[in-house]
């Protein structure tokens, strides 16, 4: 793994694997890039490293725990269920918004709008994103009916609803996803969510961290992901977890039986351009053999979206039309 020294240093400490002396570090020379794109200010934070944007970072998570605590009373009120995905995990993040997922997405719109909540314009289905300011401070919450992306279910939301757990948060007990859906979520959204497409170390450390914490049900975890048609993708994002750990840390995960042949590069790792396009046509493929054309040609339309998204990102082509007629 091409990471250096310092870099090398950080993901150690990040993961409780050195007994370094912090007060030998050099807070003027951290690699912040690295850090940042990594997700790990508030963990390094909490090891005792000195992050600058750590406490501007905390104060966000401060803002959004408060307003958490009132859409849940206010959620109660107006009988809607929810499970917060993708925010609050055991490790902290930095994090910009909150995702719900919710029983009843008409009546958690008004329940927010209740309390001061404005819908901003979001371009996905099973998805609303809702603002409220803060003082001077934008807080974001979006609003998912589906475990999707781009439209595109990975979940069945009934069971996520039915086998959520409770996770205290500063005193408040928030329902959260059982271990085997939190980790099917991380993968889905690291796998299809059009600005990802990548694993960062805090990705790596958060699933090693539930695995070393539950008696997690891999075999269920797999047929979660089989049932709903992306199996080969998810056993993608989980193998590349379990190479980065056991690169790093020269420890296996229990889900990583063998070294394969696959190397990871920089971290975050960036999947290859061959490895998004590969992984989206399998799940076209499955798709079409289980659930037919109809299905099929939705998902084609919404990944082809992706990859175009992709490209532009990191090779800057601002138009497929334009560069074909070139």
């Amino acid at each position: 793994m091409r990471l250096n020294e310092d870099e090398k240093l950080m993901a150690l400490i990040a993961n409780q694997k050195l007994n370094y002396p912090i007060q030998d570090i050099d807070e003027n020379k951290l690699p912040l890039e690295f850090i940042n794109t990594n997700k790990l200010s508030l963990i390094l934070e909490k090891q005792g490293i000195k992050i600058p944007t750590a406490e501007k970072e905390r104060e966000k998570i401060n803002i959004l725990i408060n307003e958490l605590s009132e859409i849940k009373c206010v959620f109660n009120r107006y009988n809607v269920n929810f499970v917060v995905i993708k925010s609050f995990e055991k490790l902290p993040k930095p994090l910009s918004d909150v995702d719900i997922l919710v029983s009843d997405m008409r009546m958690a719109e008004s329940a927010l709008r209740q309390i001061g909540y404005t819908q901003e314009t979001e371009d996905e289905p099973y998805k609303k994103l809702y603002i409220r300011k803060i003082g001077d401070e934008r807080v974001a919450m979006h609003l998912h009916s589906e475990i999707a992306w781009r439209g595109i279910k990975y979940l069945e939301r009934n069971e996520v609803f039915d086998k959520s757990t409770k996770r205290e948060i500063n005193g408040i007990d928030i329902p959260v996803p059982c271990p085997e859906h939190e980790i099917l979520i991380t993968a889905a959204h690291m796998l299809f969510e059009r600005g990802n497409n990548k694993i960062t170390l805090y990705d790596v450390l958060n699933v090693a961290s539930i695995f070393k914490e539950h008696d997690v049900n891999m075999k269920s975890i797999e047929a979660d992901a089989k049932r709903n048609g992306w199996q080969k993708q998810f056993l993608f994002f989980i193998h590349s977890v379990g190479i980065i750990y056991e690169e790093l840390y020269q420890e296996s995960l229990p889900f990583l039986n063998s070294r394969s042949g696959r190397k990871i590069g920089n971290l975050p790792f960036l999947f290859p351009i061959h490895s998004v396009i590969s992984l989206r046509a399998q799940k076209i493929f499955t798709t079409l053999r289980s659930f037919g054309i109809r299905r099929a040609l939705r998902e084609l339309y919404a990944y082809s979206l992706d990859v175009l998204d992709i490209f532009k990102e990191r090779y800057g082509i601002t138009s497929l039309k334009r560069r074909l007629g070139k």
